[in-house]
């Protein structure tokens, strides 16, 4: 048996408590959203017995019509892509149609290379200039997509081939006194600081990648040849590395104690 309890003045303490978290930052709005919506479900069991709330929309919101949705998903199909660039390649796509269907255009074969252009200069007005470069060259993709299957469309290879540059900050590098105070810092009679010292070392003095570090075994490190041998996780290209000092002994200490 099971005893039922339900509140309105506590289900609305409830959303005012997440609403006050997401506003001293300690969720995020997709918690803050999600949070609501569940007690909104809540409520409207109570009254009803039941919950008509429609379901929240997991995609895209730029929604297309029938044959330009199948056309995106026969193209994310033919991929052979990593989840993560497959899911940025989908998007830009699926914007770039919904452009054409928003303008009238409900087939490629009725669209224009001038057409595209002006797709490419409205995200550019918006966006920086890296994304639009990936979205540039994420059509790119859809267009020999497209000419390899015979599928009707305005051939944008030369627009889409259009060479965009990135803007890229330029950073200082840390000098060798900000890298002793940083090192100065750490605790290293914790086995907290002696890790963190091992993960600062081997990107200050060996240049690894945070995200080579996280993903580093036992196995990666020969104390023999005194070599570190791994995969690298963005080009997936294997590297042999000398284990040099003082990164080699902040591993050492850390690993035996």
């Amino acid at each position: 048996s099971y005893e039922t309890y339900y509140s309105d003045e506590l289900l609305q303490k409830f959303k005012t408590d997440v609403i006050g978290r997401f506003s001293k930052g300690e969720i995020g709005s997709r918690s803050k959203r999600s949070l609501l919506y569940n007690a909104e479900r809540i409520r409207q069991f109570h009254d009803i017995g039941q919950v008509n709330l429609p379901a929240k929309d997991r995609g895209t919101k730029y929604v297309l019509c029938g044959n330009y949705q199948q056309l995106h998903d026969e193209f994310i199909a033919s991929l052979d892509k990593k989840p993560k660039a497959t899911s940025d390649i989908s998007w830009s796509v699926h914007r770039y149609l919904y452009y054409m269907q928003n303008k009238g255009i409900t087939s490629l074969a009725n669209a224009s290379v001038d057409d595209a252009r002006q797709f490419i200069i409205e995200m550019a007005s918006s966006m920086k200039m890296s994304s639009v470069k990936n979205i540039v060259i994420y059509l790119k993709q859809f267009q020999l997509f497209l000419l390899s299957n015979h599928i009707p469309s305005p051939n944008c290879m030369a627009l889409f081939s259009t060479r965009i540059y990135r803007e890229y900050p330029i950073y200082d590098y840390v000098h060798d006194e900000e890298l002793d105070l940083i090192i100065h810092q750490i605790d290293t009679s914790t086995p907290k600081g002696k890790r963190d010292l091992a993960i600062i070392l081997l990107g200050a003095v060996m240049g690894i990648r945070a995200g080579d570090i996280i993903h580093l075994k036992l196995s990666d490190f020969d104390w023999n040849s005194l070599e570190l041998r791994f995969v690298q996780a963005k080009t997936g290209t294997p590297i042999v590395l000398p284990l040099v000092e003082p990164a080699a002994s902040a591993v050492k200490d850390y690993i035996h104690n």
